[in-house]
């Protein structure tokens, strides 16, 4: 049997609904009900007393309607045990700092005093997020900013938090970064994003103002439904996008690379372990025809130097980082010769590093290869950084092609050399992009990639992996009812006063954004059997 609270009352509240008249009759609203409820905050307990009015008139439709205090859904939603201020606290902890549900329990048990379970914690964050998205739909304060901002430019992306779930589409205006749509897609084809888009644009055109311009990536489904949303509108793909997609025929040769380096540093590692065991050796019994130890002692700080080396980072295609640790690697070679050529001699474990690091003719032949496809890349993304016009940046970009596919040409005939195969796939691949790559230059504040937004999901599965310690970002509300947290994510860094917001929120507009909200958390099993239900029978024999 549950036990019940034991209750502090701190303060005994009464609200009274406002006076007023019915709007069907026009007789005065009275008071016909009272209610009682205990309400728990951060003050400590309330005792709440409410008076609620209504049309006396028996004969009126309004009759016994009921009119609630508006100070009471302020202070706590209806049927909540919990205040909003408790509410807004699990919330905007979660979302903004990070913290797990078992984390926000212990804050909310142990410094603040309430007694709340690690469940009803949870529970409360969904009752945040729907809140959340009430207080965006409710708000006439995004429809003042676009107006008076008389434009919008268009980002859309889209973002997958499990490896078997919806992509979760997000559309925002670059501009103010405020959150059009976002919905979770099974299917990403023309005809499922052209309903969509085609809401956004409705949106835009109630508000009177105009897009400007859209920024996407390249999705096989999306710019066919772009192009018939929005036919006229300048349509930029993202140049970053394009640049990972010119060192394709690269990735063979990375590979190859990546293994070259990665056996170097398993030989490093263990040259490391041996002479640890010598330095030991050697401190223990000095004297015996063992090598110096200071010679070991350097020895191991290059076999260190050279591990730090082989674990930067770098991101391709402008900077891969098997090229970083090559070429430092590298660099470690070239101190150790010239600590070689020193007197004082014979210098054997620093010999022995030296031909660790003694990469094969190939694997520099390699390397070298990979450097000049890689400083094509470069010179192609240091064209689209010019700042100039969108004709001037075009024809830098064709002539530096066409002097690269000339290099080429000039070279011994036969076979198709790696260069030239690498140089026409380059060319290939900005002649497919080329129709939407340089309409970023003449359209002020759109931008040239789509690189803010997806760092915005990148800080979202950031923020999901601490809060859950898992390498995943997989289940959750955020998987399951990922547009809800995402508006609530953007609210929460957009709105100073967003708490308050909240509290304005209407009772019918939450129990309408909460029932959505639980039916996108409800398991995907039970959604497809209640969607083929109706069909169980035709698809099983008739018993009997």
């Amino acid at each position: 049997m549950r036990t019940q609270k034991k209750r502090c009352i701190v303060e005994n509240l009464i609200l009274e609904a406002q006076p007023g008249i019915c709007p069907i009759c026009g007789e005065p609203l009275s008071v016909i009900r009272h209610r009682e409820r205990f309400t728990e905050t951060f003050q400590g307990v309330l005792f709440v007393l409410s008076k609620d009015r209504g049309c006396t008139n028996k004969e009126c439709e309004c009759y016994h309607v009921y009119h609630r205090p508006t100070e009471e859904d302020r202070l706590a939603l209806k049927g909540r045990e919990f205040g909003l201020d408790i509410v807004i606290f699990i919330g905007e902890n979660y979302i903004q700092n990070n913290m797990s549900v078992p984390k926000i329990h212990k804050e909310l048990t142990g410094r603040h005093g309430i007694s709340v379970s690690e469940k009803t914690v949870g529970n409360l964050l969904k009752v945040y997020l729907a809140m959340c998205y009430c207080a965006d739909a409710e708000s006439d304060e995004l429809s003042e900013k676009l107006k008076k901002q008389g434009r919008v430019i268009l980002s859309a992306d889209g973002v997958q938090f499990g490896k078997t779930s919806p992509v979760l589409y997000v559309i925002r205006d670059v501009i103010s970064g405020e959150i059009f749509y976002s919905q979770r897609m099974a299917l990403r084809g023309k005809d499922d994003f052209v309903p969509v888009l085609q809401k956004v644009k409705k949106q835009i055109e109630e508000l009177g103002i105009e897009v400007e311009g859209i920024i996407t990536d390249k999705e096989k489904g999306l710019v066919p439904a772009i192009r018939e949303v929005f036919p006229d509108t300048p349509y930029q793909w993202c140049q970053y996008h394009c640049l990972e997609k010119l060192d394709a025929p690269l990735e063979d040769d990375l590979k190859k690379l990546s293994d070259a380096v990665s056996q170097t540093v398993r030989d490093v590692k263990e040259l490391r372990k041996k002479l640890l065991r010598q330095q030991e050796r050697i401190r223990r019994n000095p004297g015996k025809g063992y090598p110096d130890i200071e010679e070991v002692e350097l020895a191991l700080e290059l076999c260190e130097a050279a591990l730090t080396a082989a674990g930067c980072s770098g991101k391709a295609p402008l900077d891969p980082a098997v090229l970083k640790r090559c070429d430092r690697l590298l660099e470690i070679r070239k101190a150790l010769r010239k600590m070689l050529r020193k007197p004082g001699g014979p210098w054997k474990e620093l010999r022995k590093l030296y031909n660790i690091l003694k990469y094969p003719d190939s694997v520099k032949r390699l390397a070298d290869r990979l450097l000049s496809c890689i400083s094509i890349i470069r010179k192609i993304a240091r064209i689209l950084n010019m700042e100039s016009d969108s004709d001037t940046v075009r024809q830098a970009l064709e002539s530096f092609l066409k002097e690269q596919q000339k290099k080429q040409q000039s070279g011994r005939r036969g076979r198709k050399s790696f260069m030239k195969i690498f140089v026409d796939h380059v060319v290939a691949v900005t002649e497919r992009y080329s129709g939407g790559l340089f309409h970023c230059y003449d359209i002020p504040n759109l931008p040239a990639h789509n690189n803010k937004l997806e760092r915005e999901f990148g800080s979202i599965k950031r923020g999901q992996r601490k809060v859950t310690g898992r390498k995943s970002t997989s289940g959750g509300v955020i998987e399951s009812a990922g547009e809800f947290f995402v508006k609530a994510r953007s609210l929460s860094n957009s709105i100073p006063d967003l708490a308050e917001r909240i509290r304005n929120v209407s009772c019918e507009s939450y129990r309408a954004a909460m029932q959505k909200l639980l039916e996108l958390l409800k398991p995907a099993g039970s959604a497809v059997f209640s969607a083929h239900r109706k069909n169980i029978s035709a698809i099983l024999p008739a018993a009997g």
